[in-house]
Parts: C-alpha cells; structure tokens; sequence
C-alpha cells in the first residue's frame, strides 16, 4: 500500500469517492426513496385540504341561499351598479366657490 500523502494515494482515493458519488449506496437511495414519499404525503394532504376546503365554502354557501335566481342576479346587479356610479359623476353635486 502506498503512504499516505503521496500522490499515489491521493489517487486512488479520489478515484474511490468517484466511484462512491457515481454509485450510491443502499443508504443514500433509501434516504432519496424516503424524501420522495414524503413529497408526495405532503402535496397529497394539500390537496386533500384544498378540496375539503372549497367543499366545505360551497356547501356554506349554498346552504344560505334560498334562491339561486335572486342571488346570482343580485349579484350581478351590484356589480353593474358599482360599475356605473364610478363612470358617471354624482346628480347632487353642488360646487361652491
């Protein structure tokens, strides 16, 4: 074996952490494996949440209406009104100099 510090053994020791980096343990592909599935947990309990939530405003949301017609109306009435109070000017304005 060669001494340690010699160019020979700087060597081989390079070329056996390349071989390592190339060639990944048992360990590092469980570790890899192992934060891939708690990628997936993770985004799946997103969604999960996600969809739960949006249930749950839907079914508020429509628990509280009694009629659909009068609430989508109405709310598109509201908008057309706000709509137009902002391009036209008030009829009460009074300017005072």
């Amino acid at each position: 074996m060669a001494e340690a510090g010699t160019p020979e053994e700087l060597a081989r020791l390079a070329v056996d952490s390349l071989r390592q980096v190339r060639r990944p343990s048992q360990q590092q592909q469980s570790a890899a494996n192992m934060s891939r599935r708690r990628f997936i947990c993770v985004q799946t309990n997103s969604i999960i949440v996600a969809v739960l939530t949006l249930l749950t405003v839907g079914a508020v949301t429509l628990s509280r209406i009694t009629d659909f017609k009068e609430f989508l109306f109405s709310f598109i009435s509201e908008i057309l009104s706000s709509e137009k109070n902002h391009t036209t000017f008030p009829k009460n304005l009074s300017l005072s100099l």
